[in-house]
């Protein structure tokens, strides 16, 4: 009997003596399980984060916008460089009227909308006032109309010069024509001299002044029309 006893109280140590090492190794609440060697390492998997959004695409361009009101397309182009186009929207077809307020629509060529309706145009070139063409357009969708300008700043330069010259020329032989009728007494070649003078200033003013007061000539033509 006391032999038994004796092996179970060994039993019951030794059983006490084994459990008490796993015990004591047993993993903390809240902390991760040691790494066991040789075990492959497992990256602790990331709180998925909040999903970026693309930023939003612009919108595409517009397209220009029907003509308003119906408005049409005419091209313009000028025959040489440096002419601009200006109209002018009559209120109703009159040949007659002659605009004061014009819209410049552009230099040398381009394309324009204009609203229906009866339409003077003038032309400048460079800086200088516009000049009227003479002839009245009705605006017709898809007409070319080509504007050519002629430059007469030469021939207004000619007649200032005929002007200045021919008039010093003439004033001189007047005065000399008077010197020689009343010093030298020959009265037949002064008055000749003196009448010579007047007929040289009276030439210099007809010819001097419609050169000097030509203004530039414009034309608007449809084109490939004829002039």
């Amino acid at each position: 009997m006391r032999q038994a006893s004796w092996a179970l109280l060994s039993i019951v140590g030794a059983s006490a003596f084994v459990c008490a090492p796993a015990a004591g190794q047993e993993t903390p609440a809240g902390q991760a399980p040691p790494a066991v060697a040789g075990a492959p390492v497992v990256a602790p998997a990331l709180p998925p984060q909040g999903t970026v959004e693309p930023p939003p695409t612009p919108p595409p361009a517009e397209s220009a916008a029907p003509n308003p009101g119906g408005a049409l397309k005419l091209h313009l182009r000028s025959n040489q460089p440096g002419v601009s186009f200006h109209y002018a929207k009559l209120a109703r077809p009159d040949i007659g009227f002659t605009p004061t307020d014009w819209t410049r629509a552009c230099l040398e060529e381009c394309d324009v909308r204009l609203l229906p309706g009866a339409y003077r145009f003038a032309l400048s070139n460079g800086a200088g006032e516009p000049v009227l063409a003479p002839r009245m357009f009705e605006a017709s969708s898809g007409a070319r109309l080509e504007g050519m300008y002629t430059d007469h700043s030469h021939t207004r330069l000619a007649g200032v010069l005929v002007l200045a010259l021919g008039g010093v020329s003439s004033l001189a032989t007047a005065t000399t024509g008077g010197m020689i009728a009343n010093t030298w007494g020959n009265e037949d070649l002064g008055t000749a001299t003196l009448v010579g003078g007047i007929v040289g200033a009276l030439l210099s003013i007809a010819i001097g002044i419609p050169l000097a007061v030509t203004s530039d000539e414009v034309r608007v033509s449809p084109s490939g029309a004829a002039p």
